[in-house]
């Protein structure tokens, strides 16, 4: 599975599921889950110290506890690692077994993608645009802009034509201008 984590929350809960089939879920398993930085294919956390390595690990592996009719959890502590920031993509590989259970050897590996977000930026983005300053000018193509809270810094620029591709021409009487909202 693959999830939107936000930076702003910090601890996040890394799940497992493991059942047998006609069964159902199996306790007493010792999986574990190792944290990756997706963008490569052997960087994993060490979680004896909260950094990223390629080799030399004290603790790739991390132990999950069991939470009841199959199911096992570590939380993961992202304010513990200074290297994860938004825009980030970490794979949890879960690994269990091999284990012999009522006469079937279970063994498998899982994993989910998340993907590092900062929902405080986006947030902040949104209400700037909500609320801010924002200007039309006329031209081919004209221009949208949005300016920051002090209202004289540009923070974001549009380029705008008509509906056929063509200029913006000045109208009397047509918003082109927005104060900042009070």
């Amino acid at each position: 599975m693959s999830y939107a984590v936000a930076i702003e929350k910090q601890s996040v809960p890394l799940d497992l599921s493991v059942e047998l089939e006609g069964v159902g879920g199996v306790v007493g398993l010792s999986p574990t889950v190792a944290i990756r930085n997706a963008a490569t294919v052997n960087s994993y956390l060490d979680w004896a110290d909260n950094t990223f390595k390629t080799s030399g690990w004290t603790n790739k592996f991390g132990s999950m506890l069991g939470v009841g009719v199959g199911g096992y959890q570590r939380t993961f502590d992202m304010s513990l690692v200074p290297a994860i920031v938004a825009g980030m993509a970490l794979a949890a590989e879960y690994h269990v077994g091999p284990v012999v259970v009522l006469g079937v050897t279970i063994v498998g590996d899982d994993l989910d993608l998340l993907f590092i977000e900062s929902v405080g930026a986006d947030m902040t983005f949104l209400r700037k645009l909500a609320t801010n300053k924002l200007v039309e000018t006329s031209g081919n193509p004209g221009k949208l802009v949005l300016y920051d809270d002090n209202g004289t810094t540009v923070l974001k620029t549009w380029d705008l034509n008509d509906e056929f591709s063509g200029a913006i021409v000045p109208t009397v009487g047509t918003p082109a201008r927005r104060s900042a909202g009070y």
